[in-house]
């Protein structure tokens, strides 16, 4: 195999079937795939081990993505973990479908006595007092309404 390759994968046979057969299916998302292929061509107990820069240039990505995978599928010796990406953290949203149509209903309703339309302000009053959310700002009620490209008035 030439120079001495870090991270070497052994899949078993049932891994190796598994991903054969996923990539083919279309299941997967492309980028899955890719890494997937990543993986097969990589084994050692296939049918043909490569090396990391022809790999790249097979499946079209860098080798330090191709060395990337070895190194997580070392690591966590999981199919699943070194093809699937993980959760990512950041803020959990606080609109879900189940807001977004009660602001909808709301705004296409017949407004409180006393005023013309909805306001955002309004909306959002409203929406907390029924217990459809703890909080939430004017300006996403706002955003909620302009995807859904509704008229207020």
């Amino acid at each position: 195999m030439g120079q001495h390759q870090k991270n070497i994968v052994h899949l078993t046979d049932d891994e190796r079937y598994l991903l054969e057969e996923q990539t083919k299916s279309g299941v997967w998302r492309p980028r899955e795939v890719i890494r997937a292929k990543i993986l097969l061509l990589a084994d050692v107990n296939g049918p043909h081990a490569l090396q990391d820069s022809e790999i790249a240039k097979i499946v079209g990505r860098s080798i330090s993505s191709v060395l990337y995978r070895r190194k997580r599928f070392a690591e966590t010796q999981s199919i699943e973990d070194t093809i699937f990406d993980n959760a990512r953290s950041g803020r959990p949203t606080i609109v879900d479908g189940t807001v977004e149509a009660h602001v909808t209903m709301l705004a296409c309703s017949t407004p409180p006595k006393g005023y013309a339309r909805w306001s955002l302000n309004l909306i959002r009053d409203r929406v907390v007092a029924l217990d459809v959310v703890d909080e939430i700002s004017s300006s996403t009620v706002g955003r909620m309404l302009k995807k859904k490209s509704s008229n207020r008035g």
